[in-house]
């Protein structure tokens, strides 16, 4: 992957995910939310497409991994329940994952 096409597809990571979440987010959480949820990103985005284009893991393994990171940074980091935080990770990271196996 180029680094225009790695920039696009995190680009759309973003654009998709932190709306997703906001969503499904009470409207008191959502500033901190979309701070947290971004800087998440930024992190396990990265570490996910090295380990995929390394052929480190298998996508599926990849995406759990990132969808239990990020699930216990909202857990931690913000005022959402476990549970809340769990299902938000997974059904953006659903989202986003099989919308990049289409667009890449």
């Amino acid at each position: 992957m180029g680094l225009g096409t790695y920039f696009l597809a995190l680009g759309v990571t973003i654009a998709v995910e932190i709306p997703l979440l906001l969503v499904c987010t009470p409207s008191r959480d959502r500033a901190r939310v979309w701070q947290i949820a971004l800087l998440l990103n930024l992190f396990t985005h990265p570490l996910a497409n090295l380990a995929y284009w390394e052929g480190l893991a298998p996508l599926l393994i990849i995406e759990v991994g990132v969808v239990v990171v990020e699930a216990l940074g909202y857990f931690l980091l913000t005022p959402l329940s476990l549970r809340r935080s769990l299902a938000l990770a997974a059904l953006a990271n659903l989202i986003t994952g099989l919308g990049s196996l289409l667009l890449f």
